[in-house]
């Protein structure tokens, strides 16, 4: 009897951190899945709050996202067809691909940087990239995807953000280089 009552224990712990595992793994790929898909939502609808200069009007309005990215299929899986009444494509990034053809630019870590003179809106979740020159950058607070803007990147590009946008907007200035 004393024999059963010590492995008794062992068995619910086991059990009990099996279930710990199994449940939180999924948790959180699951909320990986849901800050995917609110950085591809926030990523068509900030479009809407930003006034692009007169000379860049085209016919169509493209996202162009490297196709590895984790928000590149949630991007697609949105039912949006139109930007600002332009039908919307979502280009997937290669090497080939012409960038100012972009209207919105969302860079993952290590891609190539772009000038900020054109009128392009560049995006991206990379630590610093508000602070590096971006325009805007997506990043974590208890759980809620917020962003941060650099207002000098915009007036570089010649892009205009919406008061609306703005107030959403955590602000942030481009770090002077140390030499």
């Amino acid at each position: 009897m004393n024999f059963y009552m010590r492995k008794k224990p062992r068995v619910h712990f086991s059990v009990l951190l099996s279930i710990v595992f199994f449940t939180c793994t999924p948790s959180y790929a699951s909320a990986n899945a849901i800050e995917d898909k609110l950085k591809a939502l926030y990523i068509v609808r900030i479009a809407e709050f930003i006034e692009w200069p007169e000379s860049t009007k085209k016919t169509s309005f493209k996202i162009c996202i490297s196709e590895n990215s984790p928000i590149f299929e949630p991007l697609q899986l949105l039912q949006v067809d139109t930007i600002n009444k332009l039908p919307l494509h979502i280009i997937a990034l290669n090497k080939d691909t012409p960038l100012l053809d972009c209207q919105i630019l969302y860079t993952e870590k290590g891609q190539a940087e772009i000038s900020v003179i054109h009128p392009i809106l560049t995006i991206s979740s990379e630590l610093y990239f508000a602070q590096q020159g971006g325009m805007i950058e997506f990043y974590i607070v208890q759980s809620k995807v917020r962003m941060k803007a650099n207002l000098e990147a915009f007036a570089l590009a010649h892009l205009k953000p919406s008061s609306k946008l703005v107030r959403l907007l955590t602000i942030v200035t481009t770090a002077e280089q140390k030499q």
